[in-house]
């Protein structure tokens, strides 16, 4: 699910997330890790995610926690990153019905959700 930062700073204005992701995307690479094409999205592993430290993300911010404990983010065009998006759930042998894609111009954060 999309989220974009001013949604995510109006309702977490406490969060370091949303200035972290807008670092992160400001430093991006012009061109996609995987494939060399003009990226749009900065893929950040979420290896310690669950149910139980996702609350201490939101508080603590994206450098204390999972930029400490997965590998260095990488930019990544559309394409890729719904390649990656989906190698995730299937290793996790997670099953989904959609993946919801940015809309506008705004930039954000994709997030997983459940139903």
């Amino acid at each position: 699910m999309f989220q974009s930062l001013p949604t995510w700073q109006s309702v977490f204005s406490e969060s370091p997330i949303p200035g972290e992701v807008e670092s992160l995307l400001s430093e991006m690479e012009p061109s996609c890790r995987d494939c060399g094409s003009q990226t749009a999205f900065v893929w950040l592993g979420s290896d310690d995610v669950t149910s139980n430290t996702f609350l201490e993300i939101l508080e603590r911010g994206l450098d204390a926690t999972l930029l400490q404990h997965n590998p260095a983010p990488v930019a990544l065009c559309p394409t890729c990153c719904v390649v990656r998006i989906v190698r995730a759930l299937t290793l996790r042998d997670l099953s989904y019905i959609e993946v919801c894609s940015p809309r506008g111009t705004s930039p954000g954060i994709v997030l997983p959700m459940a139903y």
